[in-house]
């Protein structure tokens, strides 16, 4: 099964649980960071752990390789996030999972 959780950016709020998703998978997992991890939480002494295999950052709304990571997954969870990530995935019916701190 291939997954997708899709985020503003790739906290240590999310990590357990990607880290989860990253092994049931099998590795098949990719988290969508769709904004930059801001200087302020840095020094919050938030860890961003931006360096996990799985992670993906993008600019924005996903486009290229993650876009259509976020069309073809089984299953995407998705937070926040620009509404136009999930747009075309809705389009679909596929599942997509909206979640909220």
């Amino acid at each position: 099964m291939r997954l997708v959780f899709l985020s503003n950016f790739y906290n240590h709020h999310q990590r357990p649980l990607s880290r989860a998703f990253e092994r049931l998978t099998g590795h098949s997992f990719a988290f969508v960071a769709t904004e930059k991890f801001s200087e302020e939480r840095r020094l919050m002494g938030w860890d961003p752990d931006e360096d996990a295999p799985f992670v993906i950052h993008c600019d924005g709304a996903p486009a290229g390789d993650a876009a259509e990571l976020v069309n073809d997954a089984d299953v995407v969870i998705y937070g926040s996030a620009p509404p136009e990530a999930v747009k075309e995935r809705l389009r679909t019916g596929k599942p997509v999972f909206r979640y909220s701190e």
